[in-house]
């Protein structure tokens, strides 16, 4: 759990020395920040997105996690906690809303925010989570130069959500086999494409968060599948 922890810790640093620059740029400044990012965040989503072994099998993973997420309404529970964080820590702080739900969904996408737990729990490995502070620390950096404090307080989903990881690690092992993990990339870099989409072009419209779920349900069948076959 300590690389877990580090990780969070990373994340809020980064936040820290980003928001910072923050109160030394100007809004033309920190709206080319944000397209740089979207455009980057859009060739690694890309790239993932592409190196998929069945297209057909992502598209229902996708369809169902959007459907269990559309109902859970995750984007509007991600704003509440925000709008409450902001409420109670940053009333004046712009931004804080869409800066804490972009990096929850930068640093909660994608197979390493799985496997890294997994990795620690299984195998007292943490090699992954510590190049994911990294990684995770130096986009906390760009994203609070733009968006201020919400970004630092994205550490706390992260936290929990990789803990969450780590602590059903027995149940979710299965996510460690190649053929997951080759869904779980390709999911998360669709995911990522329409992240980027929504930084570029500013489409708020589009609910990355009600998508989640589609990264936990080829885990899930997994499961079911070494269950029963």
């Amino acid at each position: 759990m300590f690389a877990i922890l580090l990780n969070g810790l990373g994340i809020f640093l980064g936040g820290l020395l980003g928001y910072f620059f923050k109160n030394h740029s100007s809004s033309k400044l920190s709206r080319a920040v944000i397209i740089v990012m979207g455009l980057q965040i859009f060739a690694m989503g890309i790239k993932d997105a592409v190196q998929y072994e069945n297209g057909m099998l992502n598209v229902i993973y996708l369809v169902i996690g959007t459907v269990i997420g559309e109902m859970i309404d995750i984007d509007k529970k991600l704003k509440s906690m925000a709008l409450f964080l902001q409420n109670k820590l940053a009333k004046n702080s712009h931004g804080f809303v869409n800066g804490f739900i972009t990096a929850t969904l930068i640093f909660c996408i994608g197979s390493m925010a799985i496997l890294g737990p997994l990795k620690i729990a299984l195998e007292k490995d943490s090699s992954i989570i510590y190049i994911k502070t990294i990684l995770d620390g130096v986009m906390a950096i760009l994203l609070a130069s733009t968006y201020g404090l919400g970004v630092l307080f994205s550490a706390i989903i992260v936290v929990a959500y990789q803990g969450g990881v780590f602590l059903l690690a027995e149940f979710l092992k299965t996510a460690a086999d190649p053929h997951v993990l080759n869904q779980l990339s390709s999911i998360g870099g669709v995911l990522l494409t329409g992240l980027a989409f929504t930084l570029i072009f500013e489409k708020t419209e589009i609910k990355i968060s009600n998508m989640l779920p589609a990264m936990i349900i080829p885990v899930l069948a997994a499961v079911i599948k070494n269950i029963f076959v």
